[in-house]
């Protein structure tokens, strides 16, 4: 099927706030689903458009601001704009913003859906 999501797994190490690579093929992010375990954070993104090489802060031009969805609480289905992570080959996943990190209390492994959008 044409366009079919793809669920990718993000861990997050306890004690820690970012996620390790997430190759997205690139294919835009349309969701992050977060683990029964998350702590309580707010969630943004870094993403590479380099091969993995250098992460950014995804930021979203309508905000003028880095990307977040604030509070976001364990075992949520979590839509995001496909537009913020067009171009990507990998991402990041963070517990916190890149100011107010926030660690997770224990190892969480959660889901980054992506989806073709051509």
């Amino acid at each position: 099927m044409a366009n079919k999501p793809r669920p990718v797994p993000f861990t997050i190490g306890a004690g820690t706030s970012l996620s390790g690579v997430v190759p997205t093929g690139g294919e835009p992010v349309v969701a992050i689903v977060t683990p029964a375990g998350w702590t309580t954070a707010a969630l943004t993104l870094q993403a590479s458009h380099d091969g993995g090489v250098t992460y950014s802060v995804v930021w979203s031009g309508a905000a003028a601001a880095e990307y977040s969805v604030a509070a976001v609480v364990a075992s949520r289905y979590v839509a995001i704009d496909p537009v913020l992570t067009a171009g990507a080959s990998s991402i990041k996943v963070q517990s916190g913003t890149s100011a107010a990190a926030v660690n997770q209390v224990s190892a969480v492994t959660g889901t980054v859906v992506t989806r073709s959008v051509a």
